[in-house]
């Protein structure tokens, strides 16, 4: 219900470990320069099947970009903070 209310324009989601930005839906522009920010690859397939997913359902059944920041989970999630810092303002500025 909390979409249906807000009706964001792109969803921003963290996960570990594959140290790739994936994407689904309308989301490969914005998943190209999150990766340049991270110095990370993109992908729109995380390798295998994943019906029932957020990316599966609001990216491919709604059409909202969804973008999952697959982080190395070798390195502290604080070392990331000042990245995500600028994927947030690059996305407010969107």
């Amino acid at each position: 219900n909390i979409f249906e209310e807000y009706k964001p324009d792109i969803i921003l989601t963290l996960h570990a470990p594959y140290k790739v930005v994936n994407y689904d839906g309308p989301a490969s522009e914005y998943a190209e320069k999150i990766a340049e920010i991270l110095d990370f690859r993109t992908s729109s397939d995380i390798g295998y099947p994943t019906p029932g997913s957020m990316g599966n359902y609001f990216g491919v059944e709604r059409n909202i970009p969804i973008i999952t920041l697959e982080l190395d989970e070798n390195v502290p999630v604080e070392n990331y903070q000042s990245k995500i810092n600028k994927i947030f303002d690059y996305l407010a500025n969107c």
